[in-house]
C-alpha cells in the first residue's frame, strides 16, 4: 500500500513536471469568443471554447442536482465563490487530460474500438438528457461529449500503464510494525 501511495504522488509530480516543461500556455482569440475559438493551447494541442462549455455542463450535472444552483455564488473567501473556482477546476482538468493526452501519443497508446464505443455510449446518453437550450448553451453534440469521454478514459487508461509497472509488494521489513507501550 505504501508503495502504491507513493507511485501515485510520483505520477502526480511527473505530471506537474510534464505541465512545466510542455509550455503549456494559454492564449485567448482576439476579437469575439465562439464555440469554435481556441481559447487554451497545450502543448500542441488547441482547446475550442465548446470543450470548456462541455466540462461546464458536466459540473452543472453533477453538482446542481444535489446543491441547487445557488451553489455557484457561495463565497469561498472574500474574492472567491465556488463558480469562480469550478471555472479554474476545469481549466486545470483540460490541462491535465490534453497533457496526458500528448504523452500517451507519445507512448503508442491509444484507445481501442471498446473504448470508444463506450465513450460514445456516454455521450448519447449524456446529450440526451440535456434539453435543447442547455445543448446549445453548453455546445453538447454527441461528438464534442464523445471527445470529452475518450480523453478521461485515455487518462484513465494512462494513469494503469504508470502504475502497472510498479513495485506493490512489500517486504517483511517494510510490513513490521513496532508498538510502543510508554514513552
Amino acid at each position: 500500500m505504501i508503495k502504491n501511495k507513493f507511485t501515485k504522488c510520483a505520477l502526480g509530480v511527473m505530471l506537474a513536471a510534464s505541465v512545466l516543461l510542455s509550455g503549456c500556455g494559454k492564449s485567448l482569440e482576439t476579437g469575439d469568443i465562439t464555440q469554435n475559438s481556441v481559447v487554451m493551447k497545450i502543448g500542441n494541442t488547441g482547446v475550442k471554447y465548446e470543450e470548456v462549455l462541455n466540462y461546464a455542463y458536466l459540473l452543472k450535472n453533477q453538482y446542481e442536482g444535489s446543491f441547487g444552483k445557488a451553489l455557484w455564488n457561495y463565497k469561498i473567501d472574500d474574492d472567491t465563490n465556488i463558480g469562480d473556482k469550478a471555472k479554474k477546476e476545469i481549466v486545470s482538468m483540460i490541462t491535465q487530460l490534453k497533457i496526458i493526452g500528448e504523452n500517451a501519443a507519445k507512448q503508442g497508446i491509444m484507445l481501442d474500438g471498446d473504448e470508444k464505443d463506450q465513450a460514445l455510449q456516454d455521450a448519447q446518453k449524456l446529450v440526451n438528457k440535456a434539453d435543447k437550450k442547455e445543448k446549445k448553451k453548453y455546445a453538447l453534440t454527441v461528438q464534442n461529449v464523445q471527445g470529452m469521454f475518450e480523453d478521461n478514459i485515455l487518462a484513465n487508461k494512462m494513469f494503469y500503464v504508470a502504475t502497472d509497472a510498479a513495485d506493490t509488494n512489500v517486504t517483511d521489513d517494510e510490513a513490521k510494525q513496532i508498538k510502543i507501550q510508554h514513552l
